[in-house]
């Protein structure tokens, strides 16, 4: 009977242990909303830039439908990337900063509900260039960011935001119109260049998205998913806003970033950022 007892609390324990193993897995969102990227302010832009960058990646999407890119294919882009950034700058392969850098990528990859299948890879570069962009699973993360966030929460908004980008597919569009553009030689590579500074603000919705998948991430840790909107909020106030150079920003301006952020920890996680 005690071995019995014993077998079934084993049991019960297992299944306890699974069950909170799959609340602590992000939470699959299945629509995003991107109205926040609006404001009275705007005077339209942001509506356009939306509209016409859900348009233009559609008509991309079907063009170029007949190429395929795996996970693979990607990680290769990034190894390429990796070997040029190699060339230009020094990177940090040990240290304290770069051990943390690697643990919060490993804590928030572990979240994943539906992994692509990335084998994820941190780069800690010693510049004071206040950037970070991934590739391939490869996410570059320089030194002049690092110095920028206040806390290792704010950096996980950061990563988590970097690999939301591959997990989304963000990347895949672009990859599919640089094997296209391979294919025509110079005169390709000449309108894919066009192309780029033409569509570049259409980029604007994918980065809203990465920030909102990545807060998806950084809920289920112990790290502070409102460290994003604090974060955005302290950026905001270096930047003047103009809606005229919005046509040719890459990113929202952050006090739309920081707006999406917020709506969205409202509405999927009850969570209000002061």
């Amino acid at each position: 009977m005690k071995k019995l007892n014993l077998t079934l609390l084993l049991s019960l324990s297992f299944i306890i242990l699974n069950a909170q193993s799959s609340k602590e897995k992000q939470k699959i969102i299945k629509e995003y909303d991107f109205s926040c990227l609006s404001s009275d302010n705007d005077v339209g832009s942001n509506d356009v830039i939306t509209i016409l960058g859900d348009i233009t990646r559609e008509m991309q999407n079907d063009f170029l439908s007949n190429i395929e890119v795996t996970v693979e294919e990607e990680m290769e882009f990034g190894n390429i990337e990796l070997e040029r950034m190699k060339e230009e700058y020094r990177f940090e392969d040990s240290g304290d900063e770069h051990a943390k850098l690697q643990k919060i990528l490993s804590i928030l990859t572990s979240k994943l509900a539906e992994p692509r299948g990335f084998r994820y890879q941190i780069h800690y570069i010693d510049d004071n260039i206040e950037n970070v962009f991934t590739i391939g699973g490869r996410i570059f993360f320089f030194r002049g960011m690092y110095e920028k966030c206040r806390s290792d929460s704010e950096i996980a908004a950061i990563i988590g935001h970097e690999i939301s980008h591959n997990e989304l597919g963000h990347l895949t569009l672009k990859i599919k119109k640089i094997k296209s553009a391979m294919q025509l030689g110079m005169f390709g590579s000449i309108a894919l260049a066009i192309e780029s500074v033409m569509t570049v603000s259409f980029n604007q919705k994918q980065e809203s998205h990465a920030d909102m998948f990545g807060v998806d991430l950084t809920y289920p840790t112990n790290y502070k998913s409102c460290a994003a909107v604090s974060f955005w909020n302290r950026m905001g106030e270096e930047e003047h806003e103009n809606q005229v150079e919005n046509f040719f920003r890459s990113h929202p301006y952050s006090s739309a970033r920081m707006r999406c952020i917020s709506n969205h920890l409202e509405t999927h996680y009850n969570l209000h950022c002061n």
